[in-house]
């Protein structure tokens, strides 16, 4: 019996995939995939943050995520392209922004009340829009830090901006780039922006945010009653009474209480007497100065 290609994907096996020996895979694939599922946390949260700051429908779609090298990206900018260096947290090469810079001027207007229409054609950003940008990418940063919160330790802020991004030196040439593409749409106007980070910030902090190993049960226990709260009183020594002297109590009636004047009164937890503190005042308030520990069996 033989069988072909064709009933083996008609049987629903995925079809094999070409192998680029030239960049050796250094993100294992279930990685990737969890950084997927991170970026797209990030593009839903970044899509109602970019709406909110231009005062428009906006969307935002992961289009694609791969790691290539940092020369390919220097090799796909425009001339129109507006680059932002970002510094990475645990590693000397930096992290970049890519935006088409029409698209930029655009937000940028939109943040300000302006109309597209009235947009200049330029590349280069103002010293007031750099300050935009700026602040546009720290509202960016924020949605990334929680779509990567107990992943990785994604931690970025805006370094620079580049007056010519094929000059920028964010890495080396062949260093390997985790580039991740959003497709944006804002007012049925489509853009795209891009984030590269060094592939080595993808894989550091693994073992740091890895699922803890469980520990001793007593410990964990014990360290888990030391949060637990309590309530602590202040008390005179209690006294003896029938119940018959409780149903007969009427509005002044004096009570004599085995407490003498000089001794200081129980600091008790839950009933448990553990010391005993001294009547004080603390910012206008009552309070108590512990005098005595109490050991209790």
């Amino acid at each position: 019996m033989t069988v072909s290609v064709v009933d083996i994907e008609d049987a629903g096996t995925p079809a094999p995939e070409p192998y680029d020996f030239r960049r050796p895979a250094a993100i294992p694939r279930d990685r990737m995939r969890r950084l997927e599922q991170a970026f797209d946390v990030f593009a839903h949260r970044w899509e109602a943050n970019l709406g909110h700051r231009v005062h428009a429908e906006t969307a935002v779609d992961l289009a694609s995520l791969a790691i290539v090298d940092y020369r390919e990206i220097v090799e796909r900018l425009s001339d129109e392209d507006t680059l932002v260096l970002c510094t990475v947290p645990g590693v000397d090469a930096r992290g970049l922004f890519r935006m088409p810079a029409p698209a930029l001027l655009v937000w940028l207007a939109r943040m300000l009340g302006g109309q597209p229409s009235a947009v200049p054609e330029r590349a280069t950003l103002t010293a007031i829009e750099q300050s935009l940008v700026r602040r546009l990418l720290e509202g960016a940063f924020d949605d990334l830090r929680y779509a990567f919160a107990g992943f990785l330790p994604v931690d970025l802020s805006v370094l620079s901006f580049p007056p010519s991004p094929r000059l920028a030196s964010a890495a080396r040439p062949d260093d390997a780039m985790l580039v991740a593409t959003f497709a944006v749409d804002v007012e049925g106007i489509r853009s795209s922006f891009t984030l590269a980070l060094p592939a080595v910030a993808a894989t550091a902090g693994a073992e740091e945010h890895a699922a803890p190993v469980p520990g001793d049960p007593a410990e964990l226990l014990r360290a888990q009653l030391t949060t637990v709260p309590v309530d602590l009183a202040l008390r005179l020594r209690p006294a003896p009474v029938s119940p018959a002297t409780v149903l007969g109590l009427a509005v002044g009636d004096v009570l004599p209480l085995p407490h003498p004047q000089h001794r200081p009164l129980d600091l008790a937890v839950e009933g448990q007497v553990v010391a005993r503190a001294a009547i004080g005042t603390q910012s206008g308030n009552l309070a108590c100065v512990v005098v005595d520990l109490e050991e209790s069996e």
